[in-house]
């Protein structure tokens, strides 16, 4: 899994960012529709936490398949993940912040929700004519990009990796 994925220009269709969708995949494909997107050549990129707090969060696995939709993993994927690995993880705020939904599925279904999260990066660049054009889930953790896709793909001597 390559925590950065960098995409070329796209030279058929224009291409969408949209922030947190949290789970309102009907309202997002509403405002898709609004502006006549085009799967077969336009691309929408994601800024993380595509699930929690909306009702239709269990969807999201079949926007995370469409091979125009492309999404880093926000803080609400990365508590997903957490849970599921046993790690240090503050039940009450993610019941809080939507994450009920995720806690009364099945650990098996768990497992599926966590597999794609998972190969989620976090860090997308994509180029276009106006330059390289960079996305991450709420703040650039390092001073600049180059740091940033630097750590990333592992290209800097070991310097605190995300």
């Amino acid at each position: 899994m390559s925590r950065f994925k960098h995409f070329e220009r796209n030279t058929q269709g224009r291409d969408f960012v949209v922030g947190d969708i949290h789970g309102h995949f009907t309202r997002l494909q509403a405002a898709l529709e609004a502006v006549g997107f085009a799967p077969e050549v336009d691309r929408l990129f994601s800024v993380g936490d595509v699930v929690d707090r909306g009702p239709e969060s269990e969807r999201v696995l079949d926007w995370l398949a469409q091979p125009w939709f492309f999404a880093v993993q926000g803080n609400h994927e990365a508590l997903a993940i957490k849970h599921v690995q046993h790690s240090d993880l503050d039940y009450p705020m993610y019941r809080a912040s939507g994450g009920a939904w995720f806690l009364r599925l099945a650990p098996s279904e768990q497992q599926k929700f966590v597999a794609y999260f998972k190969q989620m990066p976090i860090a997308i660049e994509v180029d276009t004519p106006s330059g390289l054009i960079g996305m991450v889930h709420a703040d650039c953790p390092t001073p600049t990009w180059a740091l940033l896709r630097g750590a990333l793909l592992g290209h800097l001597p070991d310097s605190g990796r995300l």
